[in-house]
């Protein structure tokens, strides 16, 4: 993916020749230059807006940016930070715009609804009125704004280019006075990941069975993702939607169409709890999706999320869809997902939760109506085979007899033969939840004979996780064991079950009898010898063989997908001849859970499950892999020292009360546990933030709520001192400058402490909670996003302001001064004007913001909310998602 965001400015259309005529005008008329005909134009109304004068090169604006009713327009010299020259374009329906100043919310209006040549243009309360509707028309790369009432265009008087040249209405006359360029505020953003590489569960692997080169994933958290076979890369399809839509993230069940290569579906809904889930269809291979309503919940991310699929299409007309939901049963559209209702004849609903898992159609003897053979799956442990089948076109439904009793098909897939496949187990996954012995079988149906083709027990062992059938070679079979860890294996055969071989085995304590596996550059899958526990087979549920192909096949782990070309190759008894790589480009599925007040020397990372990793390069796998001595598989939280960069502490579950503090004094490239535990500490596991003294002399760790208080070290954990004043549970920062200085907040306290962390006392409030984030190179001053408001605190947090411009902000950071600026830049998580996005200020008191995200890019949840810029590169922030790993913009 090369993502990108659209520069939020006019799309420049067709235009006619400029043509010249005679114009009477009266003293002051504009231009004898008219314009025979030009294209109307549409606007981004998510971007912030100057008027930039042809005429002039000045914006129009608001003199002394006054909130005063009637007070007209004039030009003056642009300057970017002002919010007197800045306006949202508020869409009014047939082409017409209110011109709404960011600054005082008052619109451009026509005085008096005047129909006159000559009619001062004034700022007004928004209203309906016509006088306040303009529309753009493009000439040229720029525009004329003609007020909706009076057909005339907005017009510099005298053609004025002094600052204060008062802006009036006019007939149209092409003049360079009537012509604006609308310059969007801020320069366009480009989206990426900081490069980890992998790190979540990748759920369910489908091909394009009509595309060569063409797959998606689905993931539990981190939403959906294209594959793209020439550049080997994946390209996610999910981060246009926002934190209202951040249950879309959770990737219940994926179906491409198998007769239009463009058009993918997805059930889409993270947790049941959340509501209902919805059915996405996408006519663009997942570039952009419509989402359809379905009465049913979905729990991408719960129990038994690697089963599957739930949705399937129907390859002999396409318009039709089932989907096994969790909770209520079979349901069905016929209108290509658009709507959808209950099949009230369907006998079960399967286990409560789990449901029905699997939807296979039998291509062989449908007709353009529909397939004739439909089989679903239930996910329960009642005896029988738990298969249940329709022959004739879902009108009636019967369990199939005979087959395994009591086990569940985790997976199915159907060959060109029409035998049926089944990957059985006897519980849901990904790991086994009842603490009973794993049993996983494998078993085909051919009409209505069962085969038992489990693999030899040598090879075979927990339960089975995904199962594949070649599209060119029915008797070619792909299967995962699930939950076996001696490491779990990919087993194939080529004779239709008769032997087995296995194809995927990774090497484990150096030992080279084994498949090859090739990390791609993602250096923690190595970070402890060749391989970490079971880490390139863990849960592996999601098989996948190429229907173009039938050498290559893919796999899904807990950590991002492995690919092989060769899976043909197999020699050895351990999958010796075929070679796995890693290839997860552009497919980031961690979970940040802290996001630094800046980065400086390194990218350091603070993610749940691997820890953390320190990144030189942004575009480039860690070259040291994840964070050792101590390993925290949650890194929750993490600090430099500001004037010392090289000293840096993280916090996070250890499995080891002291070492659930650790400590590097080489910007984190070699860490150190801390020797002594935090006194009334009860952890392990419950170490929530840290703040290091500008100077790195100290540094004040504290436990989450009822787990113990904040307490203070000046020898980097050999010894420590509980700071008085401060409740169990607060969160941290240090200020930037005075090395002596600390923050904290509780509820809707802010706490400061100017002796080292020894003792806290509230120093002032503000409504709602949030974390301290203190800005470097400014003394005593700290932010607070609360949620409900922004707060900004100087004098070390004597003095309070709530920043108005922005009604609401959930993070807040800081980064490279803009050109000619004091002040850091601000960046916050928030809503300007009633969007929400990520906005950048850089007047240094949030007078003013322009959005930088649009609506492409939204990313869904955002784990904790966090935001930083950074301190040496202008413009650019971070953000922790909730499943995308950490993003990027520049």
């Amino acid at each position: 993916m090369t993502p990108f965001m659209k520069r939020p400015v006019l799309f420049a259309l067709p235009f006619a020749a400029l043509t010249t005529a005679a114009c009477s005008g009266q003293p002051g008329s504009e231009s004898e230059t008219v314009v025979a005909e030009q294209a109307a134009l549409t606007v981004d109304t998510a971007a912030t807006y100057q008027l930039v004068g042809v005429q002039s090169g000045k914006c129009v604006e608001i003199p002394n940016g006054s909130s005063t009713i009637g007070v007209q327009f004039d030009i003056a010299t642009c300057t970017t930070y002002l919010t007197r020259s800045r306006f949202k374009l508020d869409a009014q329906g047939s082409g017409y715009y209110h011109v709404r100043n960011i600054g005082n919310g008052l619109c451009m209006d026509v005085s008096g609804a005047a129909l006159t040549n000559g009619a001062a243009v004034v700022q007004s309360t928004c209203g309906s009125a016509t006088s306040q509707q303009w529309s753009f028309t493009d000439s040229n790369g720029a525009e004329t704004l003609t007020a909706r009432h009076s057909g005339k265009a907005l017009d510099v008087s005298g053609f004025g280019t002094a600052d204060g040249s008062k802006v009036q209405q006019w007939s149209p006359t092409g003049g360079t006075n009537q012509l604006f360029r609308l310059q969007a505020i801020g320069s366009a953003y480009t989206w990426k990941n900081v490069a980890i590489g992998g790190g979540g569960f990748v759920t369910g692997i489908v091909f394009s069975p009509v595309q060569s080169g063409l797959a998606y994933a689905r993931t539990d958290v981190g939403g959906l993702y294209r594959w793209d076979g020439a550049t080997s890369t994946w390209t996610p399809l999910t981060d246009a939607f926002a934190a209202a839509q951040g249950n879309y993230l959770g990737g219940e069940s994926i179906a491409a169409d198998p007769v239009n290569a463009n058009i993918v579906y997805a059930a889409a809904g993270m947790y049941r709890g959340n509501g209902n889930g919805v059915i996405l269809r996408s006519t663009d291979q997942g570039n952009t999706w419509a989402v359809n309503n379905i009465a049913v919940p979905m729990g991408g991310n719960e129990i038994g999320r690697g089963m599957g699929e739930r949705l399937a299409v129907d390859p002999n007309n396409n318009t039709i869809l089932y989907f096994g939901s969790r909770t209520a049963g079979l349901w069905k559209s016929i209108n290509s997902g658009t709507s959808w209702a209950q099949v009230t004849g369907f006998p079960t609903s399967g286990d409560s939760g789990f449901g029905l898992p699997v939807v296979v159609f039998d291509k062989r003897g449908g007709t353009s109506a529909g397939s004739t053979t439909i089989y679903v799956a239930a996910a329960t442990k009642s005896a029988g085979s738990n298969l249940y089948q329709s022959t004739n076109g879902g009108v009636s439904w019967s369990l199939v007899s005979g087959g395994p009793s009591g086990l569940m098909a985790h997976h199915a897939g159907i060959g060109t033969d029409g035998t049926l496949w089944l990957a059985y187990s006897n519980d849901y996954g990904p790991y086994n939840t009842s603490g009973v012995s794993l049993v996983g079988q494998i078993w085909k149906l051919s009409g209505s004979t069962w085969s038992n083709v489990t693999p030899p027990a040598a090879n075979w062992g927990g339960m089975a996780g995904g199962i594949s059938v070649d599209a060119q070679n029915a008797q070619h079979v792909i299967v995962s064991t699930l939950d076996w860890y001696t490491p779990d294996r990919l087993l194939g055969t080529t004779n239709g079950g008769g032997t087995w071989n296995v194809i995927g085995q990774p090497p484990v304590s150096w030992n080279t009898n084994a498949s090859t596996y090739n990390a791609n550059g993602a250096q923690y899958w190595f970070s402890s010898g060749p391989q970490v526990g079971t880490g390139a087979t863990n849960w592996v549920e999601a098989v996948a063989l190429d229907p173009f192909s039938s050498s290559h096949a893919m796999y899904g782990t807990g950590a991002g997908i492995w690919s092989s070309s060769n899976v043909l190759s197999a020699t050895g008894s351990s999958g010796q001849g075929v070679t796995w790589t890693f290839y997860d480009k552009g497919l980031e599925e961690t979970v940040p859970l802290f996001l630094g007040p800046a980065v400086k020397g390194a990218f350091l990372g603070a993610i749940g499950d691997l820890g953390g990793m320190r990144n030189t390069n942004l575009d480039a796998y860690s070259t040291s892999g994840e964070y050792t001595n101590p390993v925290q598989g949650n890194v929750n939280g993490l600090d430099f020292a500001e004037s010392n960069t090289n000293i840096v502490v993280r916090v996070g579950n250890s499995g080891s009360a002291a070492a659930d503090v650790a400590t590097s004094s080489d910007n984190g490239q070699t860490w150190h546990p801390a020797s002594a535990v935090v006194p009334g500490y009860s952890g392990p596991n419950q170490m929530q933030s840290v703040a290091v003294s500008a100077d790195g002399a100290r540094f004040i760790v504290a436990p989450y709520a009822g787990h113990g208080n904040p307490a203070y070290t000046t020898n980097n954990g050999t010894t420590w001192t509980t700071c008085s004043g401060l409740p169990s549970g607060a969160m941290l920062a240090s200020d930037r400058v005075t090395s002596g200085t600390f923050y904290a907040t509780s509820g809707s306290t802010l706490y400061v402490s100017t002796n080292g962390g020894a003792s806290f006392s509230s120093v002032n409030t503000f409504s709602g909670s949030g974390a301290p984030r203190a800005v470097f190179g400014k003394a005593g001053e700290v932010w607070v996003a609360s949620g409900s408001g922004l707060y900004r605190f100087t004098a070390s947090g004597a003095t309070k302001t709530q920043i108005a411009t922005a009604s609401a902000a959930s993070g807040i950071g800081f980064g490279m001064a803009a050109s000619g600026q004091a002040h850091p830049a601000l960046f916050i998580i928030g809503t300007v004007s009633g969007q929400y996005g990520f906005f950048r200020s850089d007047d240094g008191g949030g007078a003013s913001w322009t959005r930088i995200n649009d609506n492409a890019h939204q990313f869904g949840w955002l784990q904790g909310n966090f935001i930083a810029g950074d301190e040496g590169v202008f413009g650019r922030v971070y953000l922790t998602s909730a499943g995308r790993g950490y993003i990027y913009g520049n």
